[in-house]
């Protein structure tokens, strides 16, 4: 932190230092300041308004003296396609005040800029302000138009201003060394703004490149956008790049003022997550600016500046006034990211809003008004990035956190399966043990039927208690992801009936069975076979006993359909999204025996399949699950 504040005060000091250097030697010992003072105030000066832009500086000499109006303030036109003229004469001066003095206009976004004055032949000077061409270059590097007066008694002076940005300037008498320490300040002080800028711009541009997160290459490219408008209003170009013309830097000044447009809307949008909460707003106000950034390109590139770019501030105007809108009514809710968002952008748009109204002519020009938009944007710079720098690291700390809770699941789910696997052996042993015992008995009591079939039934009861564990176990499996289906292929309605059998071993029920001839699916067959007898009984347990279950087969969309349907009181609708979820039961399941997993598990097994299980009303009563596997 520390070497960047270095850098930034050094590339401002050596702003400071070159420019102040380059000038020191024109610099003349007088402290006269008498004259010093801006036209209209310390000095007449009167203004005529040429609507026409046609008339040239003989036609303004003839012009009759009840046509010119007095000067009383610096000049507040707005957009307009009228060129002003200003007269005023120096008065006779002491002799302490002999030397050059300088008449600076305060507005660097001034396209043509012209002094007359006459030689004591009567001959026409002409001199620029501004550089149109390279045969019509402006009499001094400077970003603000600038003018050199000679040491002339009651010398006569005329001056004509147009330009397609705003009109709103002041005109103002330095002393050369008043005016250089002026210069100087400015300098230093925006060297630090800009300077700081560039830096954020970088490091957000790298930060970007790092993160890949959609906020922060937006809002790179919105403070690039800005930085660059920000450097062109202030028409710092105009100073450092000796070639370039003033209908150039208004040129591309127009692409950064559109372009901030559609870069400002997307930032803020995504800042405030619209996506999520105004998903409609945000697309009509995208394309609203999209629309008018395309309108603003258009036109600054055909030199058509004054035509559009007043339709683009107006409508960044209203796009602001939506996000404040917005971010307020979210702000009331309690929604913190509004409350930033209003804090940083508030500075921003109070200096866009300042600037624009001093566009329009509504403020006058000013410190304040002239810098207003710089200022609120550097302000908000800071903000917005110090903002977004905690909201990334909050990010990266949940991320965390969240990695580190799941890093602790797997290991739970790891320990339960190594649970299971142990559960399992330790189960199997034992009935290995019962089982070799009952073929032992068999043999030797062969003869004995009575006895035999007693042997017989236990047999039975072991090995059904032997592929119960050895289900609800892949089942216990199959939840904690531990297990691997073992897929093979296999006749789906030889499948239900095993399930059919099962269920009535233990719940004697009248299953209506539609199985229709469909092709063999790839399937583990316990999982699936656990599946079909979980719906089963969950159809048996919500209808009445004396009611059919009806369990049918078919083809439907590429899947093989497996469905359960019962004539029970059904599923509310408000339960439907919830009822696959574990251990969830619905409010008609209290007085029912079980544990809220079942539907849990055929979910869990038909996702282990790549398919998928659903439920609908089976009118007039009752639901109907259906089951789908891939073919």
């Amino acid at each position: 932190m520390r070497s960047i504040t270095g850098f930034v005060l050094a590339f401002a000091l050596f702003g400071w230092h070159s420019i102040g250097m380059g000038h020191e030697k024109d610099a003349p010992s007088s402290q006269a300041i008498s004259l010093q003072g801006t036209l209209g105030q310390s000095h007449q000066a009167k203004v005529y308004r040429d609507e026409s832009s046609r008339l040239d500086f003989q036609q303004i000499r003839r012009l009759p003296a009840n046509q010119w109006t007095d000067l009383t303030s610096s000049i507040a036109e707005g957009f307009t396609t009228a060129a002003i003229w200003i007269h005023f004469q120096l008065p006779q001066r002491h002799s302490d005040e002999a030397g050059e003095w300088f008449l600076e206009l305060n507005q660097p976004l001034l396209a043509d800029v012209r002094l007359y004055s006459l030689t004591s032949k009567g001959n026409i000077i002409e001199r620029f302000g501004s550089t149109l061409s390279d045969a019509q270059k402006r009499e001094l590097n400077y970003r603000y138009p600038t003018f050199v007066l000679k040491d002339q008694i009651d010398s006569a002076y005329w001056i004509r201003i147009s330009t397609p940005t705003a009109l709103q300037t002041s005109l103002n008498l330095y002393k050369a060394n008043q005016l250089m320490a002026k210069h100087a300040r400015n300098d230093f002080v925006w060297g630090i703004v800009f300077g700081t800028y560039l830096l954020i711009v970088i490091f957000y541009f790298a930060f970007s490149l790092r993160t890949r997160e959609r906020l922060h290459l937006y809002y790179t490219s919105y403070i690039f956008i800005n930085f660059l408008a920000a450097l062109f209003t202030s028409g710092w170009p105009l100073q450092y790049f000796e070639g370039m013309t003033s209908n150039d830097h208004i040129k591309y000044l127009g692409i950064w003022v559109s372009l901030s447009l559609t870069t400002g809307t997307l930032m803020s949008a995504e800042f405030l997550q619209m996506k999520h909460r105004h998903p409609i707003t945000k697309k009509m106000m995208l394309t609203i600016a999209f629309v008018f950034t395309t309108i603003g390109l258009i036109g600054a590139i055909r030199n058509q500046y004054a035509s559009v770019i007043p339709y683009v501030q107006v409508t960044s105007l209203f796009l602001i006034l939506c996000f404040m809108l917005l971010a307020i009514v979210d702000a009331i809710k309690g929604d913190r990211i509004s409350r930033i968002f209003l804090l940083a952008f508030s500075l921003f748009y109070i200096g866009v809003i300042w600037r624009y109204m001093r566009n329009f002519g509504i403020f006058e020009s000013n410190f304040w008004s002239d810098n207003s938009y710089q200022l609120g944007a550097f302000a908000h710079m800071l903000i917005m990035s110090t903002t977004i720098f905690a909201r990334y690291n909050n990010v990266v700390k949940e991320k965390k956190q969240v990695q580190l809770q799941l890093q602790y699941e797997s290991q739970i789910r790891t320990s339960q399966g190594k649970f299971v696997d142990m559960v399992s052996h330790e189960f199997r042993t034992p009935l290995s043990v019962v089982k070799a015992a009952l073929g032992n008995l068999m043999v030797k009591h062969a003869s004995d039927n009575e006895t035999l079939t007693r042997l017989q039934r236990i047999e039975r009861a072991s090995e059904r208690m032997q592929d119960l564990i050895h289900n609800y176990l892949n089942t216990e499996r199959t939840i904690l992801n531990t297990h691997t289906p073992n897929l093979s292929k296999h006749n789906i309605a030889s499948i239900c009936r095993l399930a059919v059998e099962d269920l009535n071993e233990e719940n004697r029920r009248q299953i209506i069975q539609n199985l229709a001839v469909t092709p063999d699916v790839i399937c583990d067959i316990d999982l699936i076979r656990i599946a079909i007898l979980n719906l089963l009984e969950n159809a048996c347990k919500h209808s009445m006993s004396s009611e059919p279950i009806h369990l049918s087969t078919m083809v439907n969309d590429g899947c093989l359909r497996i469905e359960i349907a019962d004539t029970g009181q059904g599923i509310k609708n408000e339960e439907l999204e919830h009822i696959f979820e574990r251990h969830y039961r619905g409010s008609g399941s209290h007085a029912i025996e079980g544990s809220g997993l079942g539907l849990y598990i055929v979910q869990s097994i038909a996702m282990s399949h790549q398919g998928r299980v659903s439920v609908r009303d089976n009118l007039p009563s009752g639901c109907v699950f259906a089951l789908d596997l891939p073919l």
